[in-house]
């Protein structure tokens, strides 16, 4: 460790023989003894403390059009959870360890979402948060319904929430995958 002034910094360096490294959310008790300038002992303090906590790896399992699921891994009492859209407000509070997995059932269908994850010690101090990128939900297709035929067309229409649709007849695509918000398509 380092000492600067009244401060001691414990950064796992000068590791002597027996000492082991420090690991996250782990109690860690320290005592502080005082001596005056010609070598006389004073009282001592003892004090337990814990490491941060620590996320490792946060992942995407599945996802559906109206839910994400996240895996997680790292070392804490409890975790948070964010998403984007919510702000400061968190999406999951408490999340106990050895749970390892949360399920959002609360989204959008077609909507990208980021999280955030931050763990916990057991004194509720919070680690490092660790983010996974977008992920967006699968589209969604409310609706498919015949529309207007005729002897040379077909008219097909559909609502729900998507970013853009491809029209098939049989396993041939007819529209070339148009990035338009379509809300019918015509055969024929």
């Amino acid at each position: 460790g380092q000492t600067s002034g009244s401060t001691f910094l414990d950064n796992n360096t000068n590791l002597g023989v027996g000492v082991p490294a420090l690991q996250p959310n782990t109690p860690y008790q320290y005592q502080v003894i005082l001596y005056n300038m010609v070598n006389t002992k004073g009282d001592g303090i003892v004090k337990t403390t814990y490491t941060m906590a620590r996320i490792t790896s946060v992942s995407i399992s599945s996802y559906t059009t109206g839910s994400i699921t996240l895996n997680y891994t790292g070392t804490y009492t409890y975790l948070n959870i964010y998403r984007n859209d919510l702000g400061a407000t968190a999406l999951a509070v408490n999340v106990s360890a050895p749970l390892t997995s949360y399920t959002d059932n609360t989204c959008l269908a077609d909507t990208a979402y980021t999280y955030v994850v931050v763990p916990y010690n057991v004194t509720g101090d919070a680690g490092v948060g660790y983010t996974l990128s977008s992920i967006t939900t699968l589209p969604y297709l409310a609706t498919l319904t015949p529309g207007r035929e005729t002897a040379t067309s077909v008219q097909v229409m559909f609502t729900g929430l998507y970013h853009y649709v491809q029209v098939y007849q049989g396993t041939t695509l007819l529209n070339g995958g148009n990035k338009a918000y379509d809300v019918s398509y015509k055969i024929g």
